[in-house]
This record gives structure tokens, sequence and C-alpha cells, in this order.
């Protein structure tokens, strides 16, 4: 981390690199987020990454529909299952799981309103 030396020490929204990342997500996701009709998120395995994260609560903050798409076997958190609009689960691995999923995406798509 690097530090503005004039500013707190122990405040982070001073920190250049968090200063990048804030000005990633207000630039190039909040605009993004906003012009989208719903949020569709691939759902991460294992550890969540930041970016999901932040997506996901941007989403929420906004109130965009949500699709999570779940790869076969992810444990999904229970409090995602609440708060997304649909969870789709398959398999993302296969020629037939994939043909099925975007049916599903689709299918979810014609749900939201022009």
């Amino acid at each position: 981390m690097s530090q503005d030396p004039d500013k707190a020490p122990d405040d982070i929204r001073y920190d250049a690199d968090f200063q990048a990342f804030e000005a990633e997500v207000q630039e190039g996701l909040i605009p993004k987020l906003v012009d989208s009709a719903c949020t569709v998120s691939l759902v991460p395995r294992g550890e969540t990454d930041v970016k999901f994260a932040v997506e996901l609560g941007m989403s929420i903050m906004l109130d965009k529909p949500i699709l999570a798409i779940v790869q076969e076997g992810t444990s999904v958190p229970k409090r995602l299952l609440k708060v997304a609009d649909r969870v789709i689960v398959g398999d993302m691995e296969t020629s037939e799981g994939i043909a099925k999923l975007q049916g599903e995406i689709q299918s979810f798509l014609a749900t939201l309103p022009d």
C-alpha cells in the first residue's frame, strides 16, 4: 500500500492503491451497472473474489435484478440465494450444459421489463 504522506496513515481512503480501485469502480463498474437491465454474474468457486463481491453489492444498492450462474458442485452462500432474483446451476464445461444454461438465461431475461 502506498500512502500519501500528507494524509492520515490509518485511513484507507487516502491509500493510492485504494483510490485507484475506487476510481475504477466509480468510473467503470457503476456506469455499466446503471446502464444495464440486470446483473448476470458467474458465482466464483472457492474463495470469493473482490470483483464479484463489489459487483454484487453495487447491484443490490442499485436495485438491479440479479441472475447468479453457478457451476455444478459449487457451494452457494445462503444469503446469496436470498438476494439473487434467480440462481441457475448448471454444467459450464459441456456443450449440452452450456446450451441448457443459455436457454435458462434467455428465460430469465425475458422476464425483465423493457
